[in-house]
């Protein structure tokens, strides 16, 4: 997640934002450049930074099975939550495609994007602990 924090904390800062980065005890995530893993959450912190407010805090946390990140910011969802993930839907200026587009890239990866909490809005990204999905994490 490193990585991630490096190329978006400099965005947020200009435009008055923090990014706050926890990871949880006994999480470790495995980055390759490019990889669908840092492309999911590229998607849904440029989400945060499009459509949300005030910080955005990542948080890495292992699970029985897999290691979940969630992407949250001080905004709240103000369109149906079930539609959040859908191709051509925007809560905003968008296209509507970046958060489908995410939800695409988790599935290839064997894991999956959720909405977590409409206030403050938070999205989950769930990713299998097996390494043979490609961008698999490890813990």
């Amino acid at each position: 997640m490193g990585e991630v924090e490096s190329r978006w904390h400099g965005e947020l800062a200009a435009q008055g934002r923090r990014l706050q980065v926890n990871l949880q005890p006994g999480v470790t995530m495995i980055e390759v450049p490019g990889s669908l893993v840092t492309q999911i959450l590229d998607v849904l912190i440029d989400n945060a930074l499009r459509h949300g407010r005030g910080a955005v805090t990542l948080t890495a946390r292992e699970m029985s099975d897999a290691v979940a990140v969630d992407v949250a910011d001080e905004g709240s969802i103000g369109m149906d939550p079930g539609a959040v993930f859908d191709r051509g839907r925007s809560g905003g200026d968008g296209q509507g495609i970046g958060l489908a587009f995410a939800r695409s890239m988790a599935e290839a990866s064997g894991g999956r994007v959720v909405l977590a909490r409409r206030s403050p809005a938070t999205s989950t990204l769930f990713l299998p602990d097996d390494p043979s999905h490609p961008g698999a994490t490890t813990g």
